[in-house]
């Protein structure tokens, strides 16, 4: 038996085995919650063993990843704040995407933002069509067992059936108790079979493609890293683009320092408070998330020009800077815009997509300015990990309803906005806390929102999650007074 043959052999039931496994665990039809974290656990364990019974040691970088889709994993057994889960989610499918792809862009030297879309290709193409491959290499003969014997099974199993069933339909007809078991033994929901065995055999033929292209697939020579002289530019390309870029930032900087170091009497003069606060954010955030590609295109650019590397590593730096005061503007907004009106999710986000800016800039500079271009994706996607793990422990939605009860006081507090977060787990131990501070109007619709969405618990063990059971255990605390609160008009609505 070949080494392709044995893999082969070794991939159907561990591929089969995980998908009957995430079916079991309801990864299909279930809330994902601690049978989320099982199944990557499972998966995980699944490449480490195929590896060392191939005896193939796995890349560190391959380790990586894994420890990546296991912390991202995590998440959604700890919280229940729907865009963090989003994110978590998106990590975890980027880091499987570049652990069943790392051959290739072995293989092929491949790395930073090309090996990454190579890994997108790679792995779509292997989900789809690498089980063919595997397929064609499964042995027909196992031990003593070969595909001779098969034979006569199969025509028995065909030939004794349609006999079971007449004979088996005989005596139900002629015994009650017989008819009842028969019926049973075959009162089948026949949807409920084909969806399951559809699921199943769906995801052992992604999984059995994604293992084959891992361990065993073919990796052909390709000159992928040539590319036209068309696509390269040199030391004079290079200063006119960064050069006007970076005069524009510069003039751009100029003019918000005066509200940067001027405080809020510079900000009232000729706008208001609001308008300077909020006008603008978002375009600021755009800028800043636009160099990084802008300047790494540039460094593919002109990578095979040395020329012109040292004024381009220059002018790159010094725009950096500069997007480090943008960024120190869209922060300020930010601030001034949270002490005015509070804090709300897409703010909390836009201040962490601000955090993992500065974070890849900083990367940035210390990879592809210094000629290490090849670590600056996967670091980028770290960082993200990073910030999504900092937001895990954060808690975004239970920040947001303290804070702002604590900082803008009851009185004005947007409890209509906060009844939107009431069937965010995360935040209702903290809604529960306020509630009774609330007006009337407020705190009836919210109680009943909070009854309707947790008194009950519908889920099974294989969604547990941390925050939900907190969030049910809090309702249940208070059932009474959530109970006195609560419009019995909205209640039958």
């Amino acid at each position: 038996m070949t080494r392709q043959q044995q893999l082969a052999l070794y991939l159907l039931p561990v591929a089969f085995g995980l998908a009957l496994i995430a079916d079991l665990l309801g990864l299909f039809h279930q809330l994902w919650g601690i049978n989320f974290v099982l199944w990557t656990l499972l998966s995980s364990g699944a490449i480490v063993g195929l590896a060392f019974k191939q005896a193939q040691a796995l890349p560190k970088e391959t380790w990586l990843w894994l420890v990546v889709a296991n912390i991202a994993s995590l998440g959604f057994v700890l919280r229940d704040n729907g865009a963090i889960l989003f994110w978590l989610g998106l990590c975890w499918v980027l880091a499987w995407m570049l652990i069943f792809s790392q051959p290739y862009r072995a293989h092929w030297q491949l790395a930073s933002i090309r090996g990454w879309i190579v890994s997108g290709v790679v792995a779509g193409f292997g989900a789809a069509f690498g089980s063919f491959a595997a397929s064609i290499h499964l042995p027909l003969r196992v031990g003593n067992f070969t595909s001779a014997k098969l034979r006569p099974i199969l025509i028995g199993l065909g030939l004794a059936l349609p006999l079971l069933c007449v004979f088996g339909g005989l005596f139900a007809s002629a015994d009650a108790v017989f008819e009842n078991i028969f019926a049973d033994l075959f009162n089948w929901n026949l949807d409920w079979l084909f969806e399951h065995a559809f699921v199943v055999l769906f995801s052992t033929w992604a999984i059995l493609g994604c293992g084959w292209i891992l361990f065993a697939a073919p990796k052909p020579d390709i000159a992928l890293s040539q590319r036209p002289s068309l696509f390269n530019i040199g030391k004079i390309e290079v200063g006119i683009i960064l050069g006007l870029l970076n005069a524009l930032f510069g003039l751009f900087v100029l003019i918000q320092i005066r509200y940067l170091f001027g405080g809020e009497q510079q900000i009232a003069e000729g706008i208001s408070y609001a308008d300077y606060a909020r006008r603008g954010f978002f375009e600021l955030v755009t800028v800043a998330l636009l160099v990084l590609p802008t300047l790494l295109v540039g460094s593919w650019l002109s990578e095979q020009r040395t020329e012109a590397q040292p004024l381009f590593r220059i002018l790159a730096l010094v725009l950096l800077v500069q997007v480090g005061v943008v960024l120190a503007s869209a922060v300020s907004r930010m601030l001034l815009y949270i002490d005015a009106y509070g804090l709300t999710e897409s703010r909390i986000q836009a201040t962490a997509l601000m955090i993992w800016i500065v974070l890849v800039a900083l990367w940035f500079v210390a990879t592809v300015l210094r000629q290490r271009g090849q670590y600056f994706a996967n670091g980028a996607l770290v960082a993200a990990m990073l910030v999504l793990i900092g937001l895990v422990l954060l808690n975004p939605s239970n920040l947001i309803v303290r804070y702002n009860a604590s900082h803008r006081g009851v009185a004005s507090f947007d409890g209509y906005y906060i009844g939107s977060l009431a069937d965010d787990a995360d935040a209702v131990p903290a809604i529960i806390e306020v509630l009774p501070s609330l007006p009337a109007e407020q705190n009836c619709q919210i109680a009943t929102l909070l009854l309707d969405n947790w008194q009950e618990n519908n889920d099974d063990w294989r969604s547990a999650n941390l925050s939900r059971s907190n969030a049910r255990q809090a309702v249940l605390q208070n059932e009474r007074m959530l109970t006195d609160m609560s419009c019995p008009i909205d209640r039958s609505m």
